[in-house]
């Protein structure tokens, strides 16, 4: 606490940003950004779901191809600067 002030975090409404359609849609970008700096974007697949607290999006490999593409070259390991847009 500085000089009596104090910060009250509502968790309830923090959980509902976290879960939004808005929040999502960004994560959702971000990871089509990923997928497309992998360059074999058909490869991977991009994942979405709200879980219990917050809404999550993934990349992951969907083939033997982007398996071996990833333990060779780590291309979906070297693409992750591109969903800091």
């Amino acid at each position: 606490m500085i000089d009596g002030i104090v910060i009250r975090i509502d968790n309830a409404a923090a959980r509902r940003i976290r879960q939004s359609p808005e929040v999502i849609a960004d994560l959702r970008r971000r990871a089509e950004a990923i997928r497309q700096a992998t360059g074999d974007a058909e490869e991977f697949d991009v994942d979405e779901w709200v879980g219990r607290t917050r809404g999550r999006v993934t990349v992951a490999t969907a083939t033997p191809r982007a398996q071996a593409l990833e333990a060779g070259g780590r291309v979906l390991s070297r693409a992750i600067d591109a969903g800091r847009l």
